[in-house]
């Protein structure tokens, strides 16, 4: 038996049974909602789960005064009432999407319809649930906070910086397996698996810290170092895998003096690594500096071909700018672990010029909106238009607090829960009209709640099964109904079955209308949106003498680079979320592949449009510059195909087309730098030259990269129409 799941499960018993014997003591209505809470904030450590408390708390406290504005303003206009409830739903979800504290404004949401709704038809009675909703609110989140830090307190500082350790970890294999690439002895690394390895393992690092910060004094006095050191690996991330994606370009010159010096600073990189998980373990060690590797004439002499040269200039510069964040990375633990230094500001990034907002041109955030909005006007038309509807007010705030549930997880089907919630409500119903009538004192009930609260929490204690436990321990907790003035009903349970009927049929009809989430529909739709902001990206992203653009055009750029920077990770789960008849032929693995080619591709895009922005030599920029621009115009067209038909492109055309473009770019190059003489031409102009060069081939083979995986999709199947 595991012992950590099991005091896991202990502590939450335990606070639940806290919970209830201090609200029935006090004779205060629903205690469930005490319970509710702490279901909903019980997670493995303290920090997270007082860090999620809080964030409840305040959600719930904004919520108690949005409600009673509302009361106060609408007392008597229904429809002008419904309208505001409306909009503040819309604000809700809206700021879901632009703060990582989603869940304070998940709770602030679906809390509001909870008070204005619970009162029922009596009005003099919402607010006496508003203050019953802050009361219970608190006591859920004091009861789970004393318990989980007097009994087995694990703290959220020990977790957090063993994943830490895991990350770094993982950047060192990532840094080897290119190592390899360029000496080499290439490893058998599944690479598109430890990549979606160091993502996901990102993301658990910024939650436990937000944790760690909590229930760490430690970690709350260098709380800025700390976040900064997050904030760097997350930049190191982005460099490895540009590092790894060009360093496949240089397998034909692994002998040069260039790549071993490659080599060499890429082992210094790992010395970093270490350094800064041996600082963190507490055994340190120094290393030294390592010089800048610098683009010279004797390279542009060394006789390799000007696309080599190209790829060899944007591998160093990864090189370097991993070298400069493992280093930082080293330096900021240092700062970290020895309390008695002072931050060090020159291992912190400069401030850079803030960029402008885009977050409301969304089109997933409006998507998730529009369907919060239809859920709750679809429940509350039921409840005003449908006669004798059972449960209204239970009915409504259900329906708002899954849709606000499933803003990030559109792809999720709610209709596989429907007959788990018949069975559960069936044997909830069974306990409270058979057994509830024969415990006669407390501890009998506290003896219930305690026994299924460790079975159920014990049982589901995985993270992947977290939606179970709070599924089932939710229906129970507000199935078995206790009060005080205990009642017992098997009208409720009817009444609920066909009121959660409903919304679950209300929320499966939103899949299909007004936007379509069927799974094959938004893979496609996304790669199409994909590819329809890369064309955009390359033919209007800026150079250094471009007119600084108007407030329009930088937010419609800004908006395509947001897409291209995201829709690789969204399309994971839609992918993950294809059935089988969609798949048809096609692999599972063979379709995720095509997230991953679009993951390199987004990183190459990215790095394009700033290398375009490096200054360039007048004689190169003039004399190549109409090649580049047919160039790039040629790829934009490439890209534009792909928008229209995602798996229509013949790699072997598509390459054969690229390579000739290519063969007539490089022949205009070695033109342009035999006519210039060489001493017009200093070390920053050749650097930027092959740079903005390698980022034209890396475009190329991202394309190429990303037809070669469709062509294991089979496109028929995916586009088969199916209801």
């Amino acid at each position: 038996m595991d012992s950590l799941r099991l005091k896991s499960a202990i502590k939450l018993a335990l606070a639940l049974v806290l919970a209830y014997w201090i609200a029935l003591s006090m004779d205060w209505a629903k205690p469930y909602w005490a319970g509710l809470s702490i279901v909903a904030c019980s997670l493995t450590t303290f920090g997270e789960s007082f860090h999620k408390g809080l964030l409840r708390l305040g959600g719930t406290f904004l919520a108690i005064v949005v409600a009673i504005a509302l009361l106060s303003l609408f007392p008597q206009d229904r429809w002008l009432f419904i309208a505001a409830l409306s909009l503040w739903l819309a604000f809700c979800c809206f700021n879901m999407f632009r703060t990582s504290r989603s869940y304070f404004w998940m709770t602030a949401g679906f809390v509001v319809p909870i008070l204005v709704i619970g009162g029922g038809e009596n009005p003099v009675n919402d607010f006496t649930v508003v203050v019953l909703r802050a009361q219970q609110t608190v006591l859920g989140i004091v009861c789970f906070s004393v318990v989980y830090s007097l009994l087995w307190p694990y703290s959220s500082r020990e977790q957090f910086e063993e994943e830490v350790r895991k990350a770094l970890t993982l950047k060192r294999r990532l840094l080897m397996a290119t190592l390899d690439i360029l000496t080499g002895n290439e490893r058998k690394e599944d690479l598109p698996k430890l990549r979606m390895q160091i993502a996901q393992l990102h993301s658990t690092v910024e939650r436990l810290l937000d944790a760690a910060i909590v229930d760490s004094y430690d970690v709350w006095d260098r709380r800025i170092v700390w976040r900064q050191f997050v904030a760097n690996m997350a930049s190191l991330d982005r460099e490895l895998q540009r590092l790894y994606l060009n360093a496949r370009d240089l397998e034909d010159s692994r002998d040069t003096a260039q790549v071993q010096s490659l080599c060499s600073a890429m082992l210094s990189t790992e010395q970093y690594l270490i350094e800064a998980e041996k600082t963190l373990s507490g055994t340190a060690s120094q290393v030294g500096d390592h010089t800048e590797n610098q683009v010279n004439q004797e390279m542009v002499n060394s006789g390799l071909g000007h696309f080599q040269l190209a790829a060899m200039t944007a591998t160093r510069h990864n090189v370097q700018r991993s070298l400069e964040y493992s280093q930082s990375l080293s330096g900021l633990m240092a700062d970290i672990k020895d309390a008695s230094r002072k931050a060090n500001t020159r291992y912190l990034a400069s401030s850079q010029q803030p960029k402008p907002t885009s977050e409301f041109l969304d089109r997933d955030m409006w998507s998730a909106l529009i369907r919060v909005q239809v859920i709750f006007l679809a429940t509350v038309a039921c409840v005003l238009f449908v006669p004798g509807f059972p449960n209204p007010a239970l009915v409504i705030c259900i329906g708002v607090s899954l849709a606000l549930n499933l803003v990030f997880h559109p792809q999720a089907s709610v209709s596989i829960a429907l007959p788990f919630a018949a069975i559960l409500l069936l044997i909830v119903g069974t306990v409270h009209l058979l057994l509830l009538p024969l415990l006669a004192t407390f501890w009998q009930l506290a003896l219930l709640i305690f026994g299924t609260t460790v079975l159920v929490a014990y049982l589901t204690s995985r993270p992947e099964q977290m939606i179970v436990r709070s599924f089932f321990l939710n229906l129970f907790l507000v199935g078995l109904q206790i009060d005080n003035q205990q009642q017992y009903s098997f009208l409720f349970f009817a009444t609920m079955f066909i009121g959660l009927f409903c919304v679950i049929v209300i929320i499966e009809c939103t899949r299909f209308f007004p936007v379509s989430l069927r799974p094959e529909i938004r893979v496609e739709a996304l790669i199409k949106r994909f590819f329809s902001s890369a064309d955009y990206m390359v033919r209007h992203s800026l150079t250094d003498q471009s007119e600084q653009p108007n407030w329009f055009n930088r937010m419609r750029l800004s908006l395509h680079v947001s897409e291209i920077d995201s829709i690789p990770t969204k399309l994971v789960p839609w992918l993950s979320a294809l059935s089988e008849p969609a798949l048809g032929n096609t692999k599972r693995t063979d379709a995720l592949q095509i997230a991953a080619s679009l993951e390199a591709l987004s990183s190459k895009l990215i790095e394009f449009a700033a290398t375009r922005r490096l200054s360039q030599a007048a004689s190169l920029r003039e004399g190549g510059g109409a090649a580049m621009k047919q160039w790039r115009l040629a790829v934009a067209d490439v890209m534009l195909d792909i928008e229209r038909d995602p798996g229509g492109i013949d790699p072997e055309y598509l390459q054969n087309r690229l390579q000739s473009a290519t063969v007539a770019l490089e022949k205009t190059v070695e033109v342009l730098i035999n006519k210039e003489p060489s001493s017009n031409l200093n070390t920053a102009d050749y650097e930027n030259m092959y740079r903005l060069l390698g980022a034209y081939r890396g475009l190329a083979e991202g394309v190429l990269g990303y037809t070669g995986r469709a062509a294991f999709v089979d496109w028929p199947a995916l586009r088969e129409s199916r209801f």
